[in-house]
């Protein structure tokens, strides 16, 4: 084919890829493109984030820049039918650092062209929990019941929303730590005032990654024991609170599993910064 300049035809480059550590998928990068010939000079260079990685002269083999040595599979070939296309693309190691913009550029002595790509990794998550916790159960006439939402070890970092029946979205109080491998653990808190919703009532946590389609949601239906002491959650546990005679053990029951609640809440958070 003869074209008038050497041309980038099309950049392979997945907007995102998921790390899948019990099945690693082929990361390849590919830089298709034209030239004439009787053209001389012919260089194909990759960046990531305008930093030069990568370097392809015809029909030498490529040469990888230290600081991307143990990234990069120097056995990869592209193409094995033709010499002019062989080493024109990488095959990188997943590693949640490879995110960013890549550029292929291609130039010979008379002409260049380039195009660019944006790439976000993303390590998945090591966990994902909803808790929920009715203080009915524990101090007599509340009208709050606390929903925490938590994460832990995912790159990069996420936006958790807790979210009822669909509709909207409660305020909430956030925490979130970065750990010293660069992974995230986060946790939000919300005091849910039962006046506001309906029993039975959908309660989502969902955790995002912003400019990806990756979502992942958690749920639960919550009930209020008033008005369905019929359903056999709600039963059991109504069942459970009463379970003691007299006031006076009652009143130090709930107490103890508040201060149980305090504790469990804390320790939540500790392990999120240890981690």
């Amino acid at each position: 084919m003869d074209v008038s300049c050497v041309k980038i035809t099309k950049i392979s480059v997945p907007s995102t890829y998921v790390i899948d550590y019990n099945y690693c998928r082929p990361l390849i990068l590919d830089c298709d493109y034209e030239f004439r010939l009787s053209d001389v000079g012919f260089v194909l260079k990759w960046y990531h984030n305008s930093h030069l990685i990568y370097q392809w002269i015809p029909p030498r083999k490529p040469y990888i820049f230290s600081s991307f040595k143990y990234h990069i599979n120097t056995s990869f070939i592209s193409n094995n039918d033709d010499l002019k296309y062989r080493y024109r693309g990488i095959q990188l190691k997943p590693h949640y650092n490879l995110t960013g913009d890549w550029m292929c550029s291609v130039q010979t002595y008379s002409t260049r062209d380039r195009q660019i790509k944006r790439m976000q990794v993303i390590v998945p998550e090591k966990s994902f929990e909803l808790y929920h916790h009715d203080l009915n159960f524990f101090m007599i006439e509340s009208q709050i019941f606390i929903v925490i939402c938590t994460v832990k070890t995912i790159y990069p970092e996420p936006d958790l929303n807790i979210v009822i029946n669909n509709n909207f979205s409660v305020i909430s109080e956030e925490r979130s730590e970065c750990d010293e491998n660069g992974f995230f653990n986060k946790s939000i808190m919300a005091r849910i005032d039962k006046n506001f919703i309906p029993s039975p009532s959908s309660i989502n946590c969902i955790l995002e990654i912003n400019g990806t389609d990756y979502i992942k949601k958690k749920r639960f239906i919550y009930y209020d024991y008033k008005y369905d002491k019929n359903h056999p959650d709600v039963r059991k546990a109504y069942s459970s609170r009463h379970s003691l005679n007299g006031s006076n053990k009652i009143y130090y029951r709930e107490t103890e599993l508040i201060a149980l609640f305090i504790f469990n809440v804390l320790m939540m958070f500790v392990s999120c910064v240890e981690l």
